[in-house]
C-alpha cells in the first residue's frame, strides 16, 4: 500500500488510487466480512442498471484488510467544487437535484426495502408517543413506491470526472423504496450531518454558511416544474432523523433527540 495514494476517508473505510489505475476501498478491521460482501453485491447490482455508478471489479485484500476494487473516477467531488467555484453553487446544487431525480427513475429488484429499515427504527425508538409511532408506521407502509434509493446521497459522494460526467459512489445503503425518503435524508445530511473528515476551520465555516443555499437549490433541481410536497417531506424528515439516531454518530445524537421531540409534537394524529 506504500505506492497507493489515499483519495478518500469515511466512517467504515479508506479509499486509495492504485498503480493499476483503479480505486481500492479498504475497510477498517471492525467491519465484518459479511458487510464487505454485501456492499460488493449491492454495488454490482447498481452498476448494472445505473450509468452514474462506478464499475465494480473484484473483492480484494491488502495488508490484511478486506477491500473492493472499483473504477477510479479522476476528478473532484461536488463538495470541493462548491468551495472552489462559489459563483456556481446554485447551478451545481440544481444539477445535484437533477442527478438524484434521475436515479429515482430506476427500479431494481433484490435490494432491501427502505420501508422495512425505517419502520424498524420507528418501532424501537423510545422517545415518541404511541399515537405518533402509529401515524409514522402507517405513513411508511402506505408508500407504494419502489425505486432505487441511494441512501447516502450528498456532495461528498458525487464526483465529476475529466469529461465533465457525474459519478455517484458509496452505494452500501442502497434500497428499494420511496424517493421522498431518499430526498429527506439528503436534506438532513446537507443541513445537519457531520462529516467524518477533519477539515480546516475555514472550509467548515464556508460549508456551514452555504449549506442552506445548496439545500434550497438542490430541491429546486429535484422538483423542477412540480410542486414541493412539503407535508410528505416533513413526515419523512422525522422518520429519517429517527433512523439516523441509530447510526450512533455521537456528534449528532443530542441534536437528533431534541429535533425529533420537537417534530413529533407537531405531528397530527
Amino acid at each position: 500500500m506504500n505506492n497507493q495514494r489515499k483519495i478518500g476517508i469515511g466512517r467504515t473505510a479508506e479509499t486509495y488510487a492504485t498503480e493499476q489505475g483503479t480505486a481500492l476501498k479498504l475497510f477498517y478491521d471492525f467491519m465484518p466480512a459479511e458487510a464487505v460482501g454485501y456492499e460488493y453485491s449491492v454495488s454490482k447490482k447498481v452498476a448494472a442498471v445505473c450509468a452514474y455508478a462506478p464499475a465494480v471489479y473484484a473483492l480484494r485484500r491488502s495488508n490484511g484488510r478486506a477491500g473492493i476494487e472499483y473504477e477510479l473516477i479522476n476528478g473532484p467531488r461536488l463538495v470541493d467544487l462548491f468551495s472552489r467555484q462559489p459563483l456556481l453553487i446554485k447551478t451545481l446544487a440544481r444539477r445535484m437535484g437533477e442527478l438524484h431525480r434521475d436515479i429515482h427513475r430506476i427500479s431494481l429488484l433484490g435490494l432491501r426495502m427502505s420501508a422495512d429499515i425505517y419502520g424498524d427504527a420507528v418501532k424501537k425508538y423510545p422517545f415518541i408517543g404511541k399515537d405518533v409511532r402509529s401515524k409514522l408506521l402507517r405513513f411508511i407502509n402506505d408508500s407504494k413506491n419502489k425505486v432505487l434509493c441511494h441512501g447516502d446521497f450528498h456532495p461528498e459522494n458525487i464526483l465529476v470526472n475529466r469529461a465533465g460526467e457525474y459519478k455517484i459512489i458509496d452505494w452500501i445503503n442502497a434500497t428499494s423504496g420511496d424517493p421522498l425518503a431518499d430526498v429527506a435524508r439528503t436534506c438532513y445530511l446537507m443541513s445537519s450531518g457531520k462529516s467524518p473528515e477533519k477539515r480546516p476551520f475555514p472550509i467548515n465555516l464556508f460549508e456551514s454558511y452555504f449549506r442552506r443555499i445548496i439545500r434550497k437549490h438542490y430541491l429546486k433541481g429535484y422538483f423542477k416544474n412540480v410542486s414541493l410536497p412539503r407535508k410528505q417531506l416533513t413526515l419523512w424528515d422525522l422518520v429519517i432523523r429517527i433512523h439516523r439516531y441509530y447510526e450512533n454518530i455521537q456528534a449528532e445524537k443530542a441534536f437528533l433527540e431534541k429535533t425529533i421531540d420537537r417534530a413529533a409534537r407537531s405531528v397530527p394524529v
